[in-house]
């Protein structure tokens, strides 16, 4: 070897050691360990050993071992490495292995874990797949009960099929808890769900008529056998709904009741070695109960827990500033004309006309409710609606002389237009409720109707006469809009059209209607398709994994064919013209691709300025928050440009020219207030936050380009409203069996490998900052790769479940406390307290979700209230009274005061606590949000910190708003009371500026009248 060769190898082993040293430090700036230990557990799940002398238990998605007698847990897996949760530990009759329900990476379903009681369990062998839970060992150890859904199965433990056991003459197919006698002779389970208690039951193992328990009006769960097979101990509902340990001597006699004590976990229940001993948990720690002398006593763990967690983004680009000149990347409707050289598009407060080839050309101006768009065939009228939500109509426009006139005047919302292929009619979709003339108790009565109509017989004010068409459709599990925009989809030849219909899973069936109303239904729909639209082929085109697909449709025999992909361009809200072309929506802007396969790159045709804003001296302003009985002195402050410029004690700073001068008397300053749960349903929702001084909200899901196109409409001063920064996407795990992610405008749930980096490139393409996860994560895996994607971007995670594997994946934050998650909802205790605060994770709790149902459900009539009414469209009454519906009020209850308790815990942990509603139909929910706060024991100042500098640092923009300082953005809420002596005070609203521009709130106030009154007229072109 040379020497020259030995330097050079010398110098790349130097330059190896540089990088991997230098990737060692990287890597610790984006990760910290998170360590603590704890002493109580959430939802303690458990199974103690043959022997008796171990306990093996679910402690945070993680299973441990602990002596039976107590002491230190040992970890026997590691949720955060192995990215999944383990949980209904259940040891075999052997004591060798642990089966255990888990989402590992491998698939989701019952593993059989070994050699647990040397070093730790395995990797696992799955044995079932799906969303499985409960294993149960036959005596045996040759077979498992489990439950799937809310049916019966077994599973050979050599891994063949799993099959259902038949139960016959069970009033309801549901079984849940199986426990197996201890001769392996009959099963006992529980009649109930994942929600529900019940009745127990028994069946013979090969399955067939059920036997009945325990009395029909026993509400019960996890039943477990005696040792000698001849007692029963269960949890059941008292008469008050407290749930409590009972004892069933099988032979005869009553339920005897066992304990009585307060936050009682029903998780688990077992028996020791001899009959004379139960081990329950109860308050977050395990008791042993004596059955001779009724005693309990702790058998108290420690627990270490030790993962290394990805730091979310922490920085982020500010806001836009006064003359800037952005991309409209926002619109309400697009649609490619029939020839494919125009494009029709509601953005930016107008409805444009785009040449393929030019520049864009306005017709007139539009409402913010404005949406939705289709071309007559001759390309010279475009049909669109608009109306309050709730109750808009359809309108025509003149393409050439941008003349509108008004086609329906209809009762209801009538919406999603489509013209027919020879000009003759357009169908659309009628919702008759809501309306605000609507009986709170048929709320539920929400049937939307398939309609067709002549296009050109004059307003069309009632549909019972002129409907070529009329028939009740179902646009899946969230009315008012679809996953996938879906509208009626005429077929190339004009003789009848395709309506389509999802869920949040991907598509459930579409409906092939003729003009003379025969209807033929096939759910043969390629799954997981959204934005289906006939080609004029006869093939259908859709959506799906972020791109565009097609497949081949036989409308005599309702067959698809093999689905083909067109395009791995990201693609969201697909228009076909009559020569085949397909307008879409991808990551720098419109593309267009042809028949031919080419693509063209439109980009984002429309451009606006940010506003600017004239100078405003405020004089005479009290500055909060400070603490309690100190006084804040009298200041003016001078803004300009959005900006506080100059803060000065009152009196100091001169007259200004050009500058408005308004003098506050004393009243309160507080910072504009933060929402940071908000779905943007609805433009009524802008008014009325503003209204009530709510500067900022953060949209956590909504149709995107409707939402970024009310964010464009905002910042370019078309309309008023708080400044809006959003995620719009909502992602869901994925179905379990279903190979095909979700692509729709509001829901995703990507799969494929590289479909998550679409979705959220999407994402960052129309300007969202942010990732919510709104399932329960059960494929933990999953979720954590979406999780990590996002970071890589710049954009943070929040979600409804907070476990570990998604803290060390980069979460940031967790939306809702009460019933949105798992394990930190409800009563938790110091293992999630811990969690989340050595975690620095963020807790936005929205009580008002919860209590607004209350008020709604006890008074109907507060819909119409002089402080909701005036701001509620009638979507967003209806919504109100659906959430209210009868019966669910001791439900939102049960919400509101789990979720008061979680934030009093967390509060005093030092967890982070953000202030969001989540409530789009009360208007003034952000107030009364920060009630509860109070109410769960933040001090007044605390609350209002909730909703402006820990709510900005929580956005990552800390350096912009959230505090009323020089430099930062003048967003203020001017009261007439002091909120740090009653918090309520926050309601007492003198003014309130945003962007340093004084607001007019009557002029929001009369928004949704003023609407009504245009669309009267047509007086908006």
């Amino acid at each position: 070897m040379t020497a020259r060769i030995r330097l050079s190898m010398l110098l790349g082993l130097c330059c190896l050691c540089v990088f991997s040293v230098a990737c060692r430090e990287e890597e610790g700036r984006r990760t910290r360990p998170v360590s603590f230990e704890v002493r109580e557990g959430t939802d303690l799940g458990f199974d103690l050993s043959p022997d008796g002398r171990t306990i093996v238990i679910d402690l945070l998605g993680q299973l441990w071992a602990i002596p039976v007698e107590g002491g230190r847990a040992r970890p026997l897996t590691n949720a955060a490495e192995e990215r999944a949760e383990d949980r209904d530990p259940a040891i075999s009759p052997n004591g060798m292995v642990v089966a255990a329900a888990s989402d590992r990476p491998s698939g989701r379903g019952i593993y059989l874990l070994d050699s647990w009681a040397s070093e730790g369990l395995s990797e696992g062998r799955l044995i079932t797949q799906g969303p499985d839970a409960r294993p149960a060992w036959s005596p045996d150890g040759r077979q498992l009960a489990f439950v799937r859904g809310d049916e019966l199965h077994l599973v050979e433990a050599s891994g063949a099929a799993p099959k259902p056991v038949r139960l016959e003459g069970l009033p309801s197919q549901q079984a849940r808890d199986p426990t197996w006698a201890p001769d392996g002779s009959r099963i006992v389970f529980a009649n109930a769900n994942q929600w529900t208690w019940g009745r127990l039951w028994s069946v013979v193992v090969d399955g067939g008529p059920v036997e009945p328990i325990t009395a029909e009006e026993t509400r019960a769960r996890r039943p477990c056998f005696s040792p000698d097979g001849e007692s029963l101990a269960y949890f059941a509902m008292t008469a008050e709904d407290e749930v409590q340990l009972w004892l069933l001597d099988l032979s005869g006699g009553e339920p005897r009741l066992l304990v009585d004590t307060k936050e009682l976990n029903p998780r688990d229940v077992r028996w020791l070695p001899g009959g004379n001993e139960l081990l329950y948990s109860a308050q977050g720690r395990f008791w042993r109960l004596s059955l001779e002398d009724g005693r309990s006593r702790e058998v108290p763990f420690v627990a270490g827990v030790r993962f290394s967690r990805r730091q979310p983004p922490t920085e982020r680009a500010g806001l836009p500033e006064p003359g800037d000149t952005l991309s409209g990347t926002g619109h309400r409707g697009t649609a490619l004309s029939p020839g494919g050289d125009r494009i029709a598009m509601i953005a930016l407060g107008n409805l444009w006309i785009v040449p393929v080839n030019g520049e864009p050309r306005t017709l007139h101006r539009v409402p913010k409710t404005a949406e939705g768009i289709s071309w007559s065939p001759d390309q010279r009228r475009v049909v669109w609606s608009a109306g309050p939500y709730g109750g808009a109509d359809l309108f025509v426009t003149e393409v050439e002389t941008a003349s509108v006139r008004r086609l329906t005047d209809l009762r209801g919302h009538a919406n999603r237009p489509a013209w027919s292929p020879d000009g003759r009619y357009i169908a659309f979709v009628h919702w008759e409720t809501p309306a605000l003339d609507t009986p709170a108790w048929q709320v539920e009565d929400d049937v939307r109707r398939l309609r067709v109509i002549p296009a050109d017989q004059g307003v069309i004010a009632s549909v019972d006469a002129r409907a070529l068409v009329d028939l009740p459709i179902s646009w899946g599990d969230h009315p008012g809009f679809g996953h996938g925009q879906e509208i009626p989809q005429w077929s190339p030849q004009g003789d009848a059209f395709l309506v389509y219909s999802s869920t949040t899973w991907g598509g459930f069936g579409a409906t092939l209607v003729s003009l003379s109303g025969e209807t033929r239904r096939t759910e043969e729909i390629p799954t997981g398709a959204t934005f289906v639209t006939w080609l004029p082929t006869g093939d259908l085109l859709f959506l799906r994994e972020q791109r565009l697909w097609k497949v081949a449709f036989d409308e005599e025999t309702l067959e698809f064919g093999e689905a083909e992909i067109l395009s791995s361009d990201p693609a969201l809200y697909p228009s076909v013209a009559q020569n085949g072309s397909v307008l879409y929506t991808s990551l720098d802007g419109l593309r267009i691709l042809g028949s031919e396969g080419q693509t063209t790159r439109l980009g984002w045709p429309l451009l606006y300025e940010v506003k600017g804003q004239t100078g405003l001296l405020l004089r005479g302003l009290r500055v909060l928050p400070l603490a309690p009985g100190h006084e804040p002195e009298a200041v003016d402050i001078l803004m300009s440009a959005g900006r506080i410029d100059r803060i000065e004690p009152s009196g100091r700073l001169p007259e200004m020219a050009g500058f408005s001068t308004i003098d506050a008397g004393g009243r309160f300053a507080m910072p504009g207030l933060i929402d940071l749960h908000v779905h943007l349903w609805d433009p009524a929702i802008l008014d009325g936050s503003l209204y009530h001084g709510v500067t900022t909200i953060r949209d956590l899901g909504s149709p995107i380009a409707r939402s970024a196109s009310w964010r464009d409409e905002v910042e370019a001063g078309l309309h008023a409203g708080s400044r809006i920064l959003f995620g719009a996407f909502n992602t869901w795990d994925p179905e379990p069996g279903k190979e095909e992610g979700f692509s729709g405008e509001y829901f995703i749930a990507p799969t494929s490998d590289d479909s998550p980096l679409l979705a959220l490139r999407l994402l960052g393409a129309f300007r969202g900052d942010h990732l919510k996860h709104r399932g329960s994560a059960s494929q933990h895996a999953y979720v954590a790769q979406l999780i990590g994607a996002g970071n890589d971007l710049g954009l943070t995670s929040s979600a409804h479940v907070a476990s570990i594997p998604l803290i060390a994946a980069g979460l940031a934050g967790k939306e809702h406390l009460g019933v949105a998650g798992d394990r930190s909802d409800g009563r938790f205790y110091e293992d999630i307290v811990e969690l989340f605060r050595s975690a620095d994770l963020w807790v936005v709790p929205t009580h008002v979700a919860g209590w607004q149902a209350v008020l709604f459900a006890e008074d109907p009539e507060q819909t119409e209230a002089p402080d909701i009414g005036p701001f509620l469209s009638p979507f967003l009454r209806y919504w109100a009274l659906v959430y209210a519906r009868p019966g669910r009020a001791g439900f939102w209850r049960q919400f509101v005061e789990d979720a008061r308790h979680g934030t009093e815990r967390l509060h005093l942990a030092g967890v982070r606590i953000g202030a969001g509603s989540d409530a789009p139909h009360l208007p003034w929910a952000l107030h009364r949000e920060l009630e509860w706060l109070v109410e769960a024991g933040l001090s007044p100042a605390e609350a209002i910190a909730a909703a402006t500098t820990t709510a900005a640092k929580i956005l990552r923009l800390e350096n912009e708003i959230g505090e009323i300082a020089v430099g930062k953005r003048a967003d203020l809420v001017i009261l007439d009371g002091n909120p740090l002596e009653d918090i309520r005070n926050t309601r007492t609203i003198w003014a309130v500026v945003r962007d340093g521009e004084m607001i007019d709130r009557e002029k929001s106030r009369r928004s949704l009248e003023r609407q009504r009154e245009q669309l009267a007229s047509a007086t908006w072109h």
